[in-house]
């Protein structure tokens, strides 16, 4: 695969991304859990 320079990985990427408790919560919520909240962000 090629890689332009100064781009993250896209493990990296993901990380910034779900570093975010309301973003984690928010995503596994809506794609687990039909949008109930189960997670809770204040809890991570």
């Amino acid at each position: 695969m090629n890689i332009k320079k100064g781009m993250p990985t896209p493990d990296a990427a993901l990380k910034e991304f779900f570093k975010d408790n309301e973003i984690f919560a928010a995503v596994f919520n809506g794609y687990f859990f039909n949008n109930d909240e189960v997670i809770n962000p204040a809890e991570l």
